[in-house]
């Protein structure tokens, strides 16, 4: 309360009509303002509700693929299709069937130091939340441009969108998501 007991009271005020009218045009202002800075408040919530979203449904997108120039023992080049993250992280891009153990070679580029003695393993999270472990095992050296490589079995139990989870030495390196088709 102000001097006067009476809500926007101003004492320059020369009638009680005057003081009355300061009042409410003071309450009014409070109320606009209040309005104001609740459309603010939501407008910045629904934006970053939105951007949220939106990066949550990247993260589903299925890893794109790219291709990788080989050279056979007899000297013949040809190249292979990897699904992964080029020059980091990737395997021999193969039809992924739910249910299914199929074979993958993992590759994986940069320096040797990285990756000498350590184990890969991969963990799988379907986009309901379900995470299981597909893979795990130790690492070989170069293979196809790549500076280590091993092979694998994995096997995924439904269709659907699935983010492979690839540690190395115990340490998450990155991610690649599938999409299960169902067998059949």
């Amino acid at each position: 309360m102000t001097p006067g007991g009476i809500p926007g009271y101003d004492e320059s005020a020369s009638t009680y009509g005057e003081v009355l009218t300061n009042g409410m045009c003071n309450a009014h202002t409070r109320g606009r303002k209040a309005i104001w800075l609740g459309l603010l408040l939501f407008t910045f919530a629904a934006v970053v509700l939105g951007c949220s979203q939106t990066k949550n449904d990247e993260a589903w997108v299925v890893t794109g693929t790219f291709d990788v120039l080989a050279t056979s023992p007899d000297g013949r080049q040809f190249s292979y299709t990897m699904r992964g993250v080029e020059g980091k992280y990737a395997f021999i891009d193969e039809v992924v069937v739910a249910g299914k153990r199929q074979k993958y070679m993992w590759h994986f580029w940069g320096k040797v130091e990285d990756y000498a003695g350590k184990g890969l393993e991969v963990k799988a999270t379907s986009r309901e939340g379900k995470t299981i472990a597909v893979w795990s095992g130790g690492l070989a050296g170069a293979n196809n441009g790549a500076v280590a490589h091993t092979p694998s079995t994995m096997s995924l139990p439904a269709p659907g969108l699935w983010r492979l989870d690839v540690y190395v030495g115990g340490e998450l390196i990155g991610h690649i998501v599938v999409e299960a088709k169902p067998a059949g």
